[in-house]
């Protein structure tokens, strides 16, 4: 068994490793702030600057009215629908005319894609032409 001594660093080596130590440190706030810089900036959007660009295509009817009884609605079969029945139903109301052109097309996509995004809720939502 043989015993080994281990000279200490020379002190010439020693402002070089502590060069090193600085520059690793500064690598990593820098990788720290660019990590952290979106997130920064996403809080500082929403809660400080506040974008108001927003586009509604509707308008909610506060508050609530009912339905009156003497509204007589009937389902795309023609049978006769109950007001009450749809009591805790979402209605979508779209107001028209009779007759069916490209705008109105139109309306009725939007209608049945608007239903479609709606996901788990889109059974709450009945249509109203």
């Amino acid at each position: 068994m043989s015993f080994a001594v281990h000279s200490l660093p020379s002190p010439e080596f020693a402002g070089h490793n502590a060069r090193r130590t600085w520059r690793g440190r500064l690598q990593m706030l820098v990788v720290l702030v660019v990590c952290a810089a979106p997130v920064a900036a996403s809080y500082f959007a929403y809660f400080v600057v506040r974008p108001q660009g927003r586009s509604n295509y509707g308008e909610l009817v506060l508050p609530p009215r009912p339905i009156p009884a003497s509204l007589v609605l009937r389902d795309l079969g023609g049978v006769v629908v109950e007001p009450t029945s749809l009591r805790g139903q979402w209605l979508l109301a779209v107001v028209g005319h009779g007759a069916c052109d490209d705008l109105c097309e139109r309306q009725l996509v939007l209608q049945r894609q608007l239903h479609t995004a709606l996901g788990a809720e889109r059974d709450r939502v009945d249509k109203v032409w």
